[in-house]
């Protein structure tokens, strides 16, 4: 359950405390317990000071990390995804030069083939896998 919720003034900070308590009162209801170190709290916002109104006493034990995966996609408080595309970058590389290790007398029909087959799809998506020139020396 992924619920976004846009906070602008005090009556939305009302509202989201006010969501907060009835998730706190359903798993009292069904006798379900919030998995605390799965839970964290993400601040989206462009402020450099942001304000807490919660109250809930298991919510003053969340951690508020940096950044957060959501969907597979790593986003910080102020929605840039620089993080994600250097994780995804890094692995492509990983990748790429294991297989330059591995093929280096494999004829270059092969390197290419294999290159799309396994490393171009981690780029898929990426403004990395576009107009890319691959050296296998």
């Amino acid at each position: 359950m992924h619920q976004v919720q846009v906070q602008v003034n005090s009556s939305s900070c009302n509202l989201q405390q006010k969501d907060l308590d009835t998730l706190v009162k359903w798993s009292k209801t069904w006798g379900m317990m919030f998995n605390i170190k799965k839970c964290n709290i993400i601040s989206i916002t462009n402020a450099t000071k942001t304000r807490s109104t919660t109250s809930t006493p298991w919510i003053t034990s969340l951690s508020a990390p940096l950044t957060h995966v959501c969907l597979g996609v790593t986003v910080n408080s102020r929605l840039r995804w620089n993080q994600h595309i250097d994780q995804i970058s890094a692995a492509a590389n990983r990748m790429l030069g294991f297989l330059r290790c591995t093929l280096y007398r494999c004829p270059q029909y092969l390197k290419e083939k294999t290159y799309k087959a396994i490393v171009r799809p981690k780029l898929s998506g990426t403004h990395i896998s576009k107009n890319i020139s691959i050296s296998w020396k």
